[in-house]
């Protein structure tokens, strides 16, 4: 098996202030549940839905035997740090070349 990864970063939704407080409307402390949740997104048959038509639309044929994991990158340049935006997604396939055109797809499927 080959294992190749894309790297998703993800972004917080528009920060705006409340025009009462002018607190800000997002909660800091969700800002890192998204990142956690992309796995789940991830292996949905929706995504897998999407991510054959991407497959599919690049001349790549419907792989089978693979597996797709996201994982939250917690640490960077040797730093950790435990409200990380960037997930890096792994396929691991029986092909090198396979298994890059599925992490691609499939980070193409999630953005889309």
């Amino acid at each position: 098996m080959c294992a190749r990864t894309g790297t998703l970063i993800c972004q917080p939704n528009l920060n705006v202030a409340d025009p009462l407080t002018g607190a800000p409307t997002i909660d800091p402390t969700t800002l890192d549940r998204e990142p956690a949740s992309v796995g789940d997104v991830l292996v949905s048959p929706d995504m897998h839905r999407r991510a054959r038509v991407v497959l599919k639309r690049e001349g790549e044929v419907s792989p089978a035997g693979y597996t797709i994991t996201a994982t939250p990158q917690t640490t960077m340049h040797g730093i950790t740090s435990t409200t990380s935006n960037v997930v890096v997604v792994t396929s691991d396939s029986p092909g090198w070349r396979l298994a890059a055109a599925i992490a691609s797809a499939y980070t193409t499927a999630y953005v889309a």
